[in-house]
């Protein structure tokens, strides 16, 4: 009777099983593509906050930021424009094009048109048809490439300053998405951080550059007057080389000419914060005297504690020289 009853019991047809089939394979491909775009995007993330955190270059900082947030979002092609001070469009570079024309690219000012939108704009823009948009110019530069839909995602500082813009343009598949602006947030702090500390090397650079061809012996120590940088001048001064002074104490220089009085006035009035002017008698490596008029004044950290000083001192050894055989030859004349 069993063996009848499954005999009875026949297997539906393939033609009955296979839309369920290629259903449920449908389900199956599209949760391991999402998975794996969802992993992707993870690994992606991960690489953009690792390599934004390492001592790199600004070109090397939008190198990353750009063309990693392009895989993100899947586009064919990507900016990023910096802001000047004056908030218009600074240095910017292009990906996903050629190179002549990412360079004509990064010279557009975004005076007028979408640029100008995302530039007014203190949210992501997202055009899925750039042609019948009210804030599309009707034509793009010579040589520049099509463009059928757009993503623009503002970066600002922590304190609110606009500091850059990201520009996606052609997503690879439909259209660019609510994801595809959540993915950017992701990113968007790791971006501001970077392109600060950017700005911040960029303006220390040009700092030191300004420094180091200074004409005065700069010197800047710790509270304890421990020499922290010295400028190339200070060779010609002291005699010593710069490598002969870094890490050593200010009173390498030391005379020993000046009494506990004016010793202890002088610590008194930068450890209280107020800048100091006056003369010292040093020490050349040579063992030679020379006289020097320094302004010295206090560095402060974020919480208002004095962390180092900065000296400036013009050496008038000469000029002292040439004052006291002038004050000579008119006492004798008298």
């Amino acid at each position: 009777f069993i063996l009848f009853f499954f005999l009875m019991i026949r297997r539906p047809p393939r033609s009955t099983l296979f839309p369920y089939t290629t259903l449920f394979r449908s389900i199956v491909n599209e949760a391991l593509v999402t998975a794996e775009r969802k992993n992707l995007q993870t690994n992606t993330l991960r690489e953009i906050a690792v390599s934004l955190n390492k001592d790199i270059t600004f070109d090397e900082i939008m190198d990353t930021i750009g063309e990693q947030s392009r895989v993100l979002v899947d586009a064919e092609m990507s900016a990023i424009a910096l802001y000047d001070d004056k908030g218009d469009f600074g240095k910017g570079r292009c990906y996903g094009v050629e190179e002549d024309i990412g360079k004509r690219m990064g010279r557009m000012t975004g005076k007028v048109g979408i640029l100008n939108l995302l530039k007014l704009s203190l949210v992501p823009v997202r055009i899925n048809d750039l042609s019948a948009h009210v804030a599309y110019s009707g034509s793009l530069p010579e040589g520049h490439p099509e463009i059928r839909n757009f993503l623009g995602y503002p970066i600002f500082s922590k304190d609110g300053k606009p500091l850059a813009a990201l520009y996606f343009a052609n997503k690879r598949h439909g259209d660019f998405t609510e994801e595809d602006e959540n993915i950017l947030t992701a990113i968007a702090s790791d971006a501001a951080m970077a392109i600060q500390r950017g700005y911040e090397t960029v303006e220390l650079e040009r700092f030191k550059r300004i420094i180091d061809s200074a004409f005065d012996m700069i010197v800047i120590t710790d509270n304890d007057g421990n020499i922290t940088y010295v400028n190339p001048a200070a060779e010609k001064v002291t005699g010593f080389s710069v490598e002969e002074i870094r890490r050593e104490n200010a009173s390498i220089m030391k005379s020993g000419l000046h009494d506990e009085d004016f010793c202890k006035e002088f610590w008194e009035n930068i450890l209280s914060g107020r800048p100091w002017k006056g003369e010292f008698i040093d020490r050349r490596k040579s063992g030679d005297l020379y006289n020097t008029s320094a302004v010295i004044f206090p560095l402060y950290s974020d919480s208002g504690e004095i962390t180092n000083f900065v000296s400036i001192q013009r050496d008038i050894t000469e000029e002292k020289k040439l004052y006291e055989q002038r004050s000579e030859e008119h006492t004798s004349e008298l």
